[in-house]
């Protein structure tokens, strides 16, 4: 049998093996653990903090469908022309839920106005002026094949019009240039008949009394 001493120096030595030696001969666990970057532990105050230093846009560059600086000067632009007060955040989507984040976002920042959150690739808005839902759902469909600014730029130019009236049906914007271009051939075709008319009219004229004609009355 062993002595308490011997089973000590044993229990020590399996203490040095798992504990300490076997990780410090893993490369790859010890550089894990130098260089992984941590998460942060609320994704929603950080967005409100980024968008009261700095609105109307924040982003956290990990996240799936953050896009470009030249792409946010894009979608800055056209918020800035939508004549309302519009907040845009993308996050990543392992860190908060998507339902009901842009209200979170708005109640902790304080601030009225139309807010669109992507979470990982979920699209979630809320308003306080509008029916945000129905932007965001004209917004997607036109242009979700053009890729995530062009439905952010597409959102801010729907929200500018919501906030003024009702947003015109796609039928009706669809038809749209058609009916221009319709009404001014009307326009065309209907001048081009009067000038006619005047100029026909002008020549029966002309036809009943020549030039230098004078009725002589007859004599009796």
């Amino acid at each position: 049998m062993l002595s308490r001493r011997s089973r000590f120096a044993a229990l020590v030595a399996i203490f040095l093996g798992v504990f300490v030696l076997a990780p410090a001969a893993s490369p790859a666990m010890a550089r894990a653990a130098e260089t992984e970057e941590p998460l942060p532990i609320n994704l929603i105050d950080m967005s409100v903090a980024g968008l009261a230093r700095n609105p109307p846009f924040f982003q956290v560059s990990r996240a799936p469908l953050a896009i470009s600086d030249a792409e946010i000067a894009r979608v800055v632009t056209a918020i800035g022309a939508a004549g309302t007060p519009v907040y845009i955040v993308i996050l990543p989507g392992t860190a908060v839920r998507a339902v009901g984040t842009s209200q979170e976002i708005q109640q902790k920042l304080g601030l009225p106005g139309t807010y669109l959150t992507i979470v990982g690739t979920v699209y979630e808005t809320y308003s306080t002026e509008f029916a945000a839902k129905e932007v965001l759902t004209r917004a997607f469909a036109e242009e979700r094949n053009n890729g995530t600014t062009a439905v952010l730029v597409r959102f801010a130019q729907l929200s500018g019009l919501a906030a003024v009236g009702p947003l015109p049906t796609p039928d009706v914007v669809a038809w749209r240039p058609t009916i221009i271009v319709v009404g001014s051939v009307l326009v065309i075709g209907i001048g081009y008949l009067l000038i006619s008319g005047r100029r026909n009219n002008g020549a029966d004229e002309e036809q009943a009394a020549p030039p230098g004609a004078v009725d002589v009355p007859s004599a009796g």
